[in-house]
């Protein structure tokens, strides 16, 4: 299973505060060849997705939650940047 620490949730939240439209918008991720690949995107059906406090923070197409079944997404303060570590 896919998890996302606190610490990512708030930073994909706090992100989400500052864009003004579409009012659903949420971050969709996806794995490109530098690691985590964040875009802005609205779910679609079928999309798996991670919530924090009542709001769609981040969304995975169902491919790309297999992909990343053993994985967890956290934020690293200090490189300002989201990094995918193995679950442990």
């Amino acid at each position: 299973m896919f998890h996302i620490t606190p610490n990512a949730a708030r930073y994909l939240k706090r992100a989400l505060s500052r864009v003004e439209e579409p009012d659903n918008a949420c971050f969709r991720l996806k794995v490109g060849q530098k690691g985590p690949d964040v875009t802005l995107d609205q779910t679609r059906p079928g999309d798996q997705f991670v919530e924090h406090e009542g709001d769609v923070v981040l969304t995975l197409e169902p491919s790309v939650a297999e992909q990343l079944a053993q994985r967890t997404l956290d934020y690293d303060e200090p490189k300002s940047r989201l990094v995918l570590t193995k679950v442990r």
